[in-house]
């Protein structure tokens, strides 16, 4: 049997390390609306207490904050609007005190990918972005391709 040297123990030591970071990590589900699979428009952020964190990336003061279900291949977003802040400041115990959603929305869930869904039920895959005007964009009534990623 060979003796463990001072680097073998210092890779086991790295690899139990890296291992247990992996392990506790938050289990947070991050999506990210890509526009034209190149221009990052807007992130999701699932936390594991069914409340989420939207983000519009292009004016980063904007957030809104609510709770997610999954439904079957759906996924609902209630957004909630706060007027009077709790002193922990947690999402979860600011929705508390808010007992209807200003408004929700529903995504169709396929792999790795969201569509928001229509009011007929159907996938939408191009949208209107008031912020984004191109030479071009007049040919598709100045509606973009979008997709939302998960990270």
């Amino acid at each position: 049997m060979k003796a463990l040297t001072n680097e073998r123990i210092i890779a086991v030591l790295i690899l139990a390390l890296i291992t247990s970071f992996t392990l506790l990590g938050q289990d947070t589900i991050k999506y990210k609306g890509l526009v034209h699979n190149s221009l990052l428009y807007e992130s999701f952020e699932l936390y594991p207490d069914s409340t989420f964190k939207w983000t519009l990336e292009y004016d980063l003061s904007w957030d809104e904050y609510g709770k997610f279900k999954f439904e079957g291949n759906l996924l609902v977003l209630d957004y909630y609007i706060f007027f009077d802040y709790p002193k922990t400041m947690s999402i979860k115990d600011s929705i508390r005190h808010v007992y209807t959603p200003d408004r929700t929305e529903v995504f169709i869930v396929e792999d790795n990918l969201l569509y928001r869904k229509s009011v007929s039920g159907k996938k939408i895959k191009r949208m209107k972005f008031p912020s984004l005007r191109t030479r071009w964009s007049w040919i598709y009534c100045h509606r973009h391709k979008y997709i939302i990623v998960k990270s």
